[in-house]
């Protein structure tokens, strides 16, 4: 995430006022990197089931932060086409420790969804619904969202676009190969300039 303002008050020692209001004292980025290693089972003809454990490394300005935490899932086809999933983020309540000697903790959340497919011009067409509760996913109001998504996938290509928490999407899949993945994604944000999230996958 860019253009992220830091401020500070002209004088430090005097209360916020007219005459000492808080001024940009500068302008910084945020960025998260995060390795996982996953792995899944399948129970039956329907059932799959995963785990992955993560490593958090975020750096904000002149700051940096680690954290360790564990995501679970689960999916469920229900009948051809129509599939069924859950997502436990943060399950431990991820910890994250700054070099400030203060230590932040990811919340778990909870997300479910449901997804439709069929093949569509040569290709194969994804429409999924879902909502997040638990951490920070609700609103003020205590509403939980509702997101939604439609991918579109050819050959080795997959093109995405949706909205998550009432914010725009935009995405790209590539498939590099048998076992490797490339994808990166846009997210809209209203206060901050966009943020872009770039992943790849290898299967072993």
């Amino acid at each position: 995430v860019d253009g992220i303002e830091f401020t500070e008050l002209p004088d430090a020692a005097a209360p916020v006022g007219p005459d000492n209001r808080p001024v940009v004292s500068s302008t910084e980025s945020a960025a998260d990197y995060a390795p996982y290693l996953s792995g899944g089972r399948r129970l039956g003809d329907r059932l799959d089931v995963g785990a992955s454990a993560k490593v958090i490394y975020r750096n904000v300005a002149d700051f940096t932060a680690y954290g360790l935490g564990l995501d679970l899932g689960a999916r469920y086809q229900l009948v051809q086409g129509v599939t069924l999933a859950a997502n436990l983020r943060d399950a431990t309540t991820t910890p994250i420790f700054w070099d400030t000697d203060t230590t932040d903790r990811i919340q778990p959340s909870l997300s479910l969804g449901v997804a439709f497919t069929r093949q569509m011009a040569g290709g194969q067409a994804a429409l999924a619904l879902g909502s997040r509760s638990g951490g920070n996913a609700e609103d003020d109001a205590g509403t939980a969202p509702v997101n939604a998504g439609l991918e579109y996938r050819t050959g080795r290509i997959a093109l995405r676009a949706g909205f998550e928490e009432e914010r725009q999407t935009y995405g790209l899949g590539l498939q590099l190969g048998r076992r490797m993945d490339v994808d990166v994604a846009y997210l809209q944000h209203d206060e901050l300039e966009g943020t872009y999230l770039f992943s790849a996958t290898v299967g072993f």
